[in-house]
């Protein structure tokens, strides 16, 4: 299988490039960066020169012509501060650009795609009485992404959203956002946690996830 990955070289990206090598894909990926790109891929990653903010619905549907598969782990997280309107800011870096992807996808020969979204979607779903998307536009951002891949990719092929929890993992080389949590960890001698637990996943199992998904 040829799979296309978009994000590959971001935290989670590398960890579904892992997987899919695992499972003898044919990895590409798309990266504003190609030279970096490689430096962080294994080598046998085929890398495509592009930034799909920039590309044209038109240029990205060549890109796409030759695989099968496609994983779409771009966007923004609320930790990114907007540039303009947080509402407008959020709606284009997670709905509108995988928008425009995924209408490319449907001229091409793609069968399924995975797109990697967010646990606040599953937590919307689940207590619409808090109104999170009235509130927060990050996660307005992310349902709207989930309910735009399902009605986009209908007809024409399988998408699979996954709502994504907390990740854990090695962020190889780069600074991860639990540096503080796992400091605090180390030097006190008591936890304190509210009622109720949380989720959380490992990075390499976010890659596993985005391979069965491909494969189911």
């Amino acid at each position: 299988m040829k799979t296309l990955v978009i994000g590959g070289t971001g935290f989670l990206g590398s960890y579904i490039v892992d997987a899919l090598l695992a499972a003898s894909h044919h990895v590409a990926v798309i990266s504003r960066s190609p030279d970096r790109a490689k430096s962080e891929l294994p080598g046998s990653v085929e890398i495509l020169e592009g930034d799909i903010a920039s590309l044209s619905q038109q240029e990205l549907t060549k890109m796409m012509v030759p695989f099968d598969k496609l994983v779409y782990a771009a966007g923004v997280d609320e930790r990114v501060r907007p540039d303009i309107d947080p509402r407008e800011f959020y709606f284009r870096e997670n709905v509108d650009i995988c928008r425009k992807v995924l209408l490319a996808a449907r001229e091409t020969n793609i069968s399924h795609a995975a797109i990697l979204n967010s646990i606040f979607t599953c937590i919307n779903r689940l207590r619409p009485e808090l109104e999170l998307t009235r509130h927060h536009p990050y996660i307005a951002s992310r349902v709207a992404q989930s309910e735009m891949a399902v009605e986009v990719s209908e007809g024409h092929f399988i998408t699979t959203v996954l709502e994504v929890p907390w990740v854990f993992g090695d962020s190889r080389g780069k600074a991860s956002q639990w540096a503080l949590l796992v400091h605090f960890v180390r030097l006190t001698r008591s936890l304190i946690a509210p009622t109720g637990g949380a989720v959380a996943i490992s990075a390499e199992n976010v890659g596993k996830a985005a391979l069965g998904a491909l494969q189911r």
